[in-house]
């Protein structure tokens, strides 16, 4: 029940934000809550506003402030919304020193979709980062339980990528 969650998230914000003393990860928490309820709704621009107002509830490089980040490029994504996926996607590799280590493949599997878009034209880059599409291919391409949930994801973008590039004989070893 989305709407039931949103509603009980609003109605603790609404007491506990005025609290001193109230601690930012649980304030984090009800908004983050929040955020995915949205999504789960399909209401993108919401989900968008409310996950990047969780992110001032966070420490630069905590835990919640990478996941944050990560969910909303996500989100993003998944709304279409390709150009501010990209500057998210910027912000977060200026600060990519300082990712926990359990969101390095995520960023890396990210970082592909995003190279993807820009080379089907659907984000304008505005910096030239160098992607090494071979590098990425080697990079993960054995499936293991360590992936936890993103082996369809990162089959999906080397299939995408080898498309792109006509290597269809590895498209095929590949299926």
């Amino acid at each position: 029940d989305y709407p039931k969650v949103i509603d009980l998230c609003d109605h603790y914000l609404s007491i506990f934000i005025k609290e001193k003393g109230t601690s930012g990860s649980f304030l984090f928490e009800l908004l983050f809550k929040k955020s995915l309820a949205y999504l789960s709704i399909n209401n993108h621009s919401e989900a968008i506003a409310t996950i990047e107002r969780s992110r001032k509830f966070t420490k630069h490089g905590s835990f919640n402030w990478n996941i944050a980040l990560l969910y909303q490029l996500v989100i993003c994504l998944h709304s279409k919304y390709y150009q501010q996926a990209y500057d998210i996607y910027l912000d977060a590799i200026d600060k990519s020193n300082d990712f926990y280590d359990a969101f390095k493949e995520d960023w890396t599997v990210l970082e592909a979709y995003i190279y993807f878009l820009i080379v089907s034209g659907k984000i304008n880059e505005e910096r030239k980062k160098k992607f090494y599409i071979g590098k990425f291919l080697n990079e993960v391409p054995t499936l293991s339980k360590d992936k936890r949930g993103s082996n369809i994801t990162i089959i999906c973008i080397q299939l995408l990528l080898l498309l792109q590039r006509k290597k269809y004989d590895q498209i095929i070893d590949k299926l």
